[in-house]
């Protein structure tokens, strides 16, 4: 055992030493790290590095920041975008709708302008076939005719102006 002891202040020595080993990082070790960060400036270099990356982390965070608005702006142009070119087609759908009304009103009118035509062909043919009318009730007749004619004309004209 007495050979064991000459050895024990080497054993102390480095246990205390191993006990007071320092680190870099304040936050890791005990007062002798601490005091030892401080003189050497390691302190200084990691707080600089951490304010470098807070630094970096606020720069991102105003890019992406930047970046949201810049998107927020594009969708409410193109929300806008959309609704217009919405109204513009529910615009043409209305007026759609009132020229299909309007052609389908002319064919109506025109239907019932052909039949007026028909029908005025029909009683020329008669006053000309008649033997039984007099001059002057023939051409009374005939003037009710080419009157009736005339309107008619007027409205075929008219019908083909609009």
């Amino acid at each position: 055992m007495a050979r064991a002891l000459p050895h024990l202040p080497v054993v102390a020595a480095s246990l205390l030493l191993a006990a007071c080993q320092t680190t870099n990082d304040p936050s890791k070790g005990g007062f002798l790290s601490g005091v030892s960060a401080l003189s050497s400036g390691a302190y200084e270099q990691r707080q600089a590095e951490k304010k470098l990356q807070l630094e970096d982390s606020q720069d991102e965070k105003t890019r992406r920041e930047q970046e949201v608005r810049r998107l927020s702006a594009q969708q409410a142009d193109v929300s806008q975008r959309r609704a217009a070119a919405e109204q513009q087609l529910a615009a043409l759908n209305v007026n759609l709708g009132k020229l299909r009304d309007r052609l389908a009103q002319s064919k109506r009118n025109n239907a019932a302008l052909q039949q007026q035509v028909t029908a005025l062909e029909r009683r020329v043919k008669l006053a000309e076939s008649n033997p039984y009318l007099d001059d002057a009730e023939r051409e009374q007749q005939l003037a009710a005719l080419r009157k009736e004619q005339a309107s008619l004309e007027q409205q075929i004209d008219l019908a083909l102006q609009r």
